[in-house]
């Protein structure tokens, strides 16, 4: 079984106020399709929601998302296919996938205001395509407020933000910049590299390895709007937004992986990501801390599995809180809560036959775990 992206006891020891609001590394979900609709308004699995522009085309298909099989140590995976169509507007070729944490932001401990998302990506081959991957966290607003900016291969010369050399990652993030010359408030991409040999040390782009796989990160201050970037081993880590202003005071709901075109294309490009963290805490631990623990394997514990009446969840690390149990199609069809304590039994005999997906919340965080029902 591969590891899980985020030592959660770790984690608490070092920082005691985060909390571990989602974790995905694949494990439990099914080789094939992530969804079933590419409206943006049926979950898939484990909650996951497929979106492609209804001005794509060719119009978007479910096998534009996929779970599949990867090389260890990484497993399962999520795949997105891009269009190897021309983009006419900025959105129009767009496959995207999305969780919802609206409401797990809405009711966050006191202070922890600073909205933390950690992900590992494959880069692939060297690519012809105008398609870029583009992580963001989105607001109440519908603003992609801050994020990450991956360009496989070369930018579309008409496209906006400026041409980026093929396998450049930059950050995003949503500014008021008028008070410079020429500026404005929108979307903006930041460099995340130095040049250190000119004074003042001048920004330069980040390209990565082909065929490479990278921990990277953003955080997302909501006090302030401040933006920070980080590569898991110090290709860079960067705050470029610095005191510019971004939007910040505006609830957060949804973080994204979008593959977009661009104006002139004509290939597709694919976007492997794994290992996925989102949390909250009061100061900015972005990959802070050693996140290779495997915390799902060595710490909760589901059987039996297959059942046929009852399954027990027991926890060696933390107390338990609820278990939320959905089908396939990401339906929640039962949802327990567990007054704190390590071990508990569940009744499962009223469900059908099949496969479903086990949300297990404790003081140490979420995971999610497949049961199957015989």
């Amino acid at each position: 079984m591969k590891k899980i992206l985020l030592s959660i006891s770790l984690l608490t020891c070092l920082f005691s106020s985060a909390q571990v609001i989602f974790t995905e590394d694949c494990t439990a979900l099914t080789v094939g399709n992530v969804g079933t609709s590419t409206n943006g308004t049926t979950p898939g699995q484990n909650g996951w929601y497929t979106s492609v522009s209804t001005a794509a085309v060719p119009a978007g298909q479910n096998s534009d998302f996929q779970v599949i099989s990867n090389a260890a140590p990484h497993g399962n995976v999520f795949q997105i296919n891009g269009s190897a169509s021309a983009a006419t507007t900025t959105t129009s070729q767009s496959r995207a996938m999305f969780h919802d944490f609206t409401s797990d932001w809405a009711f966050r401990n006191a202070g922890n205001d600073i909205a933390i998302l950690e992900y590992d990506f494959y880069t692939g081959p060297v690519s012809s395509s105008y398609n870029t991957l583009r992580t963001y966290i989105f607001d109440s607003n519908n603003k992609a407020v801050a994020g990450l900016y991956y360009a496989p291969g070369p930018i579309s010369p008409t496209a906006t933000p400026a041409v980026l050399t093929t396998g450049v990652i930059r950050g995003w993030a949503y500014i008021d910049n008028t008070a410079q010359t020429g500026g404005v408030v929108g979307y903006y991409t930041f460099k995340l590299g130095l040049d250190t040999s000119t004074t003042p040390a001048t920004p330069i782009d980040v390209a990565l390895t082909p065929n490479t796989w990278y921990k990277v990160g953003v955080s997302y201050n909501y006090n302030t709007g401040l933006v920070s970037w980080k590569e898991a081993n110090g290709l860079f880590d960067s705050d470029d937004t610095g005191s510019i202003p971004g939007e910040p005071t505006v609830d957060l709901t949804q973080f994204r992986y979008s593959l977009n075109s661009a104006t002139g294309n004509t290939s597709a490009a694919t976007s492997i990501v794994d290992n996925i963290v989102l949390r909250f805490d009061a100061t900015d631990t972005l990959l802070g801390v050693n996140s290779n623990t495997p915390f799902a394997d060595n710490k909760l514990s589901v059987y039996p599995n297959p059942t046929v009446n009852t399954v027990n969840v027991t926890s060696t690390a933390g107390v338990l809180s609820n278990v939320e149990i959905s089908d396939i199609n990401g339906r929640i069809v039962k949802n327990v809560k567990i007054d704190n304590v390590n071990e508990s039994q569940i009744s499962v005999s009223e469900l059908n036959t099949g496969v479903y997906m086990m949300k297990i919340t404790s003081d140490q965080g979420t995971v999610t775990k497949k049961l199957i029902k015989e």
